[in-house]
């Protein structure tokens, strides 16, 4: 968690800093910030279970809140993800599913909606990201089981879906 914390205000601060190239520093300390998320969610009984759950939480809603841009930008890299799933096999089909899935754990583990930098267009980012997913599922053979992150809930169907029609 500690991780997680660290990366997102990185990424705050370099959004803060005025320095050049901003954009670049703020979105690449960010997306290590939702890998790690992304770790620390697949193991959410056992975090939330801890007594520092309720804080953690409350720091990601504000580093995320406060690195608006920088979510906006990745959920757009998300949707960019997913239109090259299925380019070069299960590679790319589990690093556009990580990162479907990082968006999907702030949306549901941290209030997401409330957190979605540009509302409307986001939400319709997320949509097409689903749809190019869906659309390319099937040029993908199945996940062997070893590539399937424990943990990963039900609800997170791209996981799922290669190799079905």
């Amino acid at each position: 968690m500690r991780d997680t914390i660290a990366a997102f205000e990185e990424s705050a601060s370099i959004a803060d800093s005025g320095a050049d190239d901003v954009i670049r520093g703020r979105d690449s300390a960010f997306r290590r910030a939702m890998a790690y998320l992304f770790e620390v969610c697949l193991d959410s009984e056992r975090a939330k279970a801890g007594s520092g759950w309720a804080e953690f939480r409350e720091r990601v809603i504000g580093l995320v809140r406060r690195n608006g841009w920088a979510f906006h930008n990745y959920i757009d890299a998300t949707t960019e993800a997913s239109l090259h799933s299925s380019v070069d096999g299960w590679d790319s089909w589990t690093s556009a599913c990580r990162r479907r899935s990082s968006v999907q754990f702030v949306m549901d583990e941290f209030d997401g909606a409330a957190l979605l930098y540009a509302g409307d267009y986001d939400v319709e980012l997320l949509r097409e990201a689903d749809e190019e997913l869906r659309e390319r599922a099937h040029r993908v053979s199945p996940l062997p089981d070893d590539l399937l992150p424990p943990g990963i809930p039900e609800t997170h169907w791209w996981w799922l879906s290669p190799g079905n029609p």
